[in-house]
């Protein structure tokens, strides 16, 4: 699938990055500087970099390259009815090693992060004796799996305000089920 921003979205977000009016700052000691925010001379080259520089489309051509990605949807017993179902639309990256007993690997990334954490350790999990630093030994590799927290990058938000780490739990699970893993071991920072 790979990701695809629509046209119409990344000119409003550029709309919105031109009328961005950052507020005057007030002048605090450098070790205080961070104490109401991000400081203004931070957030000036930023907006400058996303506005003159920044290239969404080959961000996603080598995201879509490098990080083989899905999206399928995954349905909930509905917490604010229990006689509901809800249905999310979970994304995520998967990757299977051509390695035969190759284990998978349920890789969870924390806020504000996003999926696309897993991309610079992918390989190594999924093969690593391509590593020159590994050699040809014994180490094990891993399928795989890494989906976008529900609320955010590319999976949907669920409609419940009291959805969160248990459901989220959950949702994952049945996703490692679809794709045929029974049982996995997980990663994850945060929570």
């Amino acid at each position: 699938m790979g990701i695809q921003v629509s046209s119409k979205y990344l000119e409003l977000t550029k709309k919105k990055l031109e009328l961005t009016r950052l507020p005057r700052e007030l002048e605090l000691p450098e070790q205080r500087r961070w104490d109401l925010g991000t400081p203004k001379a931070v957030l000036e080259p930023l907006l400058d970099y996303w506005l003159e520089s920044y290239q969404w489309r080959a961000e996603e051509a080598r995201l879509n390259t490098s990080l083989p990605q899905y999206r399928t949807t995954i349905k909930l017993p509905s917490l604010d009815n229990e006689d509901q179902v809800q249905s999310l639309r979970i994304h995520f990256v998967h990757k299977r090693s051509t390695h035969r007993h190759a284990i998978p690997l349920l890789f969870c990334h924390t806020w504000p992060s996003s999926f696309i954490e897993v991309q610079k350790i992918i390989d190594a999990l999924t093969n690593p004796q391509s590593l020159p630093s590994f050699g040809d030994g014994a180490q094990q590799a891993f399928d795989v799996v890494a989906p976008s927290i529900p609320g955010f990058g590319f999976s949907d938000a669920s409609s419940s305000e009291t959805f969160g780490l248990e459901e989220t739990a959950k949702a994952f699970s049945k996703l490692m089920k679809r794709l045929g893993y029974d049982r996995y071991v997980v990663h994850g920072t945060g929570w």
